[in-house]
C-alpha cells in the first residue's frame, strides 16, 4: 500500500491535519497557562506579549512542520526514516558554502520578484493579515538580552530551517518525484506550496524563488542538511543584524530597499545560474560510477 504515491500523500495530509488539530489545542492551552481567558482565545486576542508569541511560534512549528514529516517517515521506512528524509549523512562542506553563497548572490533576483509582487494589489483581508504578521514579528524581534537573542535564533532560524525543510523538501518534494519526475518540476511545485503555506502574500513571489533555491540544492546534493543550513542562514541573518548592529524592522522591509538595477539583476542571474550549474555538474559526477577503462 505504501508503494502507491497517492496513498502516501493522503497519509501525509492526514498526519498533517492531525498535528494541526493537536497544535491548535497546545496553543490554546499555552495561552490559558499564560493567563488569557477563553474569550480572548476565541476572539483571537493573543498578541501583545512577546513571550507568549514566541511560545506560540515554537508550538506551531513543532506541530505543523516538525512532527508530520518525522511521523510520516517512521511509518514509511521505520528504522530508515533519516535516510528517507536525507538526514543520515553529514553534508559536504563545499556544498554548504556554495548553497549559502547562492542565497546572497540571488538577492537581486529575490528583491526584483518582491518589486513585481508589490505591483499586484492585495484584497483588504490579505493586507490585514500582512499587517498582523508584521506586528507579531516586531514583538518577537524585540531583544533586550542575550537569552532572548538565542531564543529568537532557535525560533526564527534553527527550528524553521529544520522543520520546514523536512516537510517541504524532505517529504513533499521527494513525493513529487513520483508524479513529475526527479527534476525541476518537483522543485517548483514544492516551492509554490512552500510560499502558499506561509500565508504572507506580499512575499509570495520572493518565497517561491527562495523555495526553488532550497529545492535545487536538495535535488542536486541529495542531502537535506544543505537546504537546512541555507534556510537557517536566511532566517537567522536579520536576527543577528538586529541584535548586534541595531537594525530595526524598517531596514528589514524589502519595500525600503532601493529598486534593483537591470545590470545588478543580470549579474545576479548569470552568477546564480553559473554556481548552480557548477554544483549540478559536481554532484552529478559523484553519482556516476567510475569508468572501468
Amino acid at each position: 500500500m505504501m508503494e502507491n504515491s497517492f496513498i502516501r500523500i493522503l497519509i501525509f495530509i492526514a498526519i498533517f491535519l492531525g498535528c494541526l488539530i493537536l497544535g491548535t489545542l497546545a496553543t490554546a492551552l499555552a495561552a490559558l497557562a499564560w493567563g488569557l481567558s477563553v474569550n480572548d482565545i476565541l476572539g483571537g486576542m493573543m498578541g501583545g506579549d512577546a513571550g507568549l508569541l514566541r511560545v506560540m511560534a515554537l508550538i506551531n512549528h513543532i506541530f505543523l512542520f516538525l512532527l508530520p514529516p518525522i511521523v510520516f517517515a517512521l511509518i514509511l521506512r521505520s528504522r530508515g526514516w533519516a535516510d528517507y528524509l536525507g538526514l543520515r549523512k553529514p553534508p559536504v562542506w563545499w556544498h554548504v558554502v556554495l548553497g549559502i553563497a547562492l542565497l546572497f548572490i540571488a538577492y537581486p533576483i529575490v528583491q526584483k520578484s518582491y518589486e513585481i509582487n508589490n505591483l499586484i494589489p492585495l484584497p483588504d483581508w490579505a493586507g490585514q493579515m500582512e499587517n498582523s504578521t508584521e506586528e507579531v514579528l516586531k514583538e518577537i524581534l524585540t531583544m533586550n538580552n542575550l537569552g532572548t537573542f538565542i531564543l529568537n535564533v532557535v525560533i526564527i532560524g534553527l527550528l524553521p530551517g529544520v522543520a520546514e525543510e523536512m516537510t517541504f523538501r524532505g517529504v513533499l518534494q521527494q513525493e513529487s518525484y513520483s508524479w513529475v519526475g526527479r527534476g525541476g518540476g518537483a522543485v517548483w511545485i514544492t516551492a509554490i506550496l512552500f510560499s502558499l503555506l506561509h500565508f504572507q502574500f506580499e512575499g509570495f513571489f520572493p518565497r517561491i524563488v527562495l523555495g526553488a533555491l532550497l529545492g535545487y540544492a536538495f535535488l542536486w546534493t541529495k542531502n537535506l542538511w544543505v537546504p537546512i543550513l541555507m534556510h537557517f542562514v536566511n532566517n537567522a541573518t536579520p536576527v543577528f543584524g538586529m541584535y548586534f548592529f541595531g537594525d530595526d524592522m524598517d531596514t528589514l522591509d524589502p519595500s525600503s530597499a532601493e529598486p534593483v538595477t537591470w545590470w545588478a539583476l543580470m549579474l545576479s542571474v548569470i552568477a546564480t545560474f553559473g554556481i548552480g550549474y557548477f554544483l549540478y555538474l559536481k554532484t552529478r559526477q559523484q553519482d556516476e560510477p567510475p569508468s572501468i577503462a
